[in-house]
């Protein structure tokens, strides 16, 4: 059965050595040198933040109105709003085309979704 070691009865260190063998004693790491990881927090919390429950809208309830500042009192829904972004930016869309006429319809729709609160 093998015995561990070196060959030869030779000690670390002793001659026959060819001096190649790296060896770590006598090392002391540079001051202030911390091992890798060591420096860093923990990148996860020990608790998660409280997570804020979504309120239910009451029973019933309508869509939000929004009231336009305009003469006429014009009072425009979500929806009415929603509406009117589509169609500006539709109407910004067919302008990269180089489509002015079906950019000036898109335009005048939302202007008169706005000021008369009907498509």
């Amino acid at each position: 059965m093998p015995i561990p070691g070196p060959m030869g009865g030779e000690e670390d260190g002793e001659e026959g050595s060819t001096g190649t063998e790296l060896s770590t004693s006598g090392f002391s790491p540079p001051s202030g040198f911390l091992a890798p990881g060591a420096h860093a927090p923990p990148t996860t919390p020990s608790e998660p933040p409280p997570v804020p429950k979504p309120r239910a809208p009451p029973q019933g309830a309508e869509q939000p109105v929004v009231t336009v500042p305009l003469a006429g009192g014009v009072q425009l829904s979500a929806d009415d709003i929603a509406r009117a972004q589509k169609l500006c930016k539709w109407a910004g869309s067919a302008l990269q085309y180089e489509d002015t006429p079906n950019a000036v319809d898109n335009l005048q729709k939302c202007l008169r979704l706005l000021t008369t609160g009907k498509e």
